[in-house]
């Protein structure tokens, strides 16, 4: 169970893939978009991006 906000965005990230068959789209992924939310982190898609082992090439927050 992810116990922080970025652990739940990483978790969510892995569990679409695998429901829809298609887990080798992480591979291809160039970037990550967050929705503005109310935690005080800088740069969770970068945080994700690290944490999946995902080589995007920008992170925004929308």
């Amino acid at each position: 169970m992810p116990c922080n906000v970025i652990e739940l965005m990483c978790e969510a990230t892995q569990k679409l893939p695998r429901m829809l068959v298609m887990t080798h789209i992480l591979s291809v992924v160039d970037q990550i978009i967050v929705p503005q939310g109310t935690w005080t982190i800088n740069n969770p898609g970068g945080l994700v991006a690290q944490h999946l082992g995902i080589a995007a090439k920008a992170s925004h927050i929308t």
